[in-house]
């Protein structure tokens, strides 16, 4: 027994030797890796520096510009290029501040309202869908697409186009990009609800409330894109986003509760009928092209279209499209459509425009 006792110490000491040699060996190359990764940012950042998530806007120069006049319009006669990390799009306004298109009118066949995706993120202005589907059909339009809108905006840029510019459009064309998930940036149906909340609210004095969240959480929404505005700091992480961001985006991907998305719907409808009423008032048609994020193409798209179609004011008519595209048709990290999507858009409004039904929910 005392022999035992007596080994028992000695088998001790070479084991905790041996710990503290890996502890410090794992310490050491632990260091060396974040030296390495230090030393790549740097270099990264000095000589192949990448644009910012969403991209950045350049003059012929090469200096910073403004893209935006006031709330309504752009600056007139912009000639510069929209620059990111899939994406390097030159990107022109007429005189009135309007995403430029190749034949113009105050009095166009068509005349196009809607967020970034109408306007033409990311592609240059030839590629856009509006103009795309104008040239082959060799009319004239407009495209008054503003990024960062919601529909009571776009129905606002219309009817100051409308006041301004005295435009007259024959068919006023709107798209909307939805989505099961509200907190989905951009989403129309989830924009459309915060306002609305945020008016009702406003306008009973008590103060604004809580945006709307999504299913999976009331944090969730923040929380991925505080991550991924502070992850696309860094140029390591920029890159490896780019590649993996499309799975990552799908994978966390849920559809909000069902009263939610009610809501959503009435919020949609009171937006629709202020478009409603300018139709009216001037006498053009209204077309609805109901959009969707990638995330959505697994079947989400038809709750949201449902959404939208129990929105829908008489008399508009709808184009759904969410069978008809495919992830391939969009920038896999910035998420808005490519140029292939672009002329997917408007291939599929150049067949359907026409006899557009009023309802989002018919049989694809």
């Amino acid at each position: 027994m005392l022999t035992l006792l007596k080994v028992q110490p000695l088998l001790k000491q070479p084991l905790t030797a041996s710990l503290k040699t890996a502890a410090r060996t794992v310490a050491i190359q632990a260091a060396i890796f974040l030296c390495g990764l230090v030393a790549v940012e740097l270099a990264l950042r000095l000589f192949f520096p990448l644009p910012p998530h969403g991209g950045e806007y350049r003059d012929a120069n090469g200096n910073a510009a403004r893209i935006a006049r006031d709330a309504d319009t752009l600056e007139p006669g912009l000639d510069v290029r929209h620059i990111a990390s899939e994406f390097a799009a030159r990107i022109r306004t007429d005189e009135r501040g309007y995403r430029k298109m190749s034949r113009e009118s105050t009095e166009p066949q068509f005349l196009f309202i809607g967020d970034s995706f109408t306007f033409g993120h990311g592609v240059p202005d030839d590629e856009v869908f509006s103009e795309v589907f104008c040239s082959k059909r060799g009319t004239a339009c407009l495209n008054l697409g503003r990024s960062g809108t919601n529909t009571f905006d776009q129905v606002r840029l219309l009817r100051y186009g409308i006041d301004k510019y005295q435009l007259r459009p024959r068919t006023v064309v709107l798209t909307m990009l939805t989505a099961c998930w509200l907190g989905v940036a951009g989403n129309d149906l989830g924009d459309n609800l915060t306002f609305y909340r945020s008016v009702k609210r406003s306008d009973s004095g008590d103060g604004p409330i809580r945006p709307a969240r999504a299913s999976l959480g009331p944090s969730l929404t923040d929380t991925l894109r505080t991550l991924q505005s502070w992850l696309g700091g860094f140029e390591i992480t920029k890159r490896a986003m780019t590649v993996a961001s499309s799975g990552l985006k799908a994978g966390v991907y849920a559809c909000s509760e069902p009263g939610e998305i009610d809501a959503a719907a009435s919020a949609t409808s009171a937006a629709l009928g202020e478009l409603a009423q300018l139709a009216e008032r001037y006498g053009f048609q209204v077309k609805v092209v109901v959009i969707h994020p990638f995330q959505d193409l697994v079947g989400g798209f038809r709750t949201s279209e449902v959404a939208v179609s129990q929105a829908l004011p008489r008399g508009f008519g709808c184009i759904q499209t969410g069978s008809k595209f495919r992830t391939e048709h969009y920038f896999p990290y910035d998420g808005h459509f490519n140029a292939s999507g672009h002329a997917n858009l408007a291939s599929i409004l150049d067949a359907t425009i026409d006899d557009a039904p009023n309802s989002c929910t018919s049989a694809q």
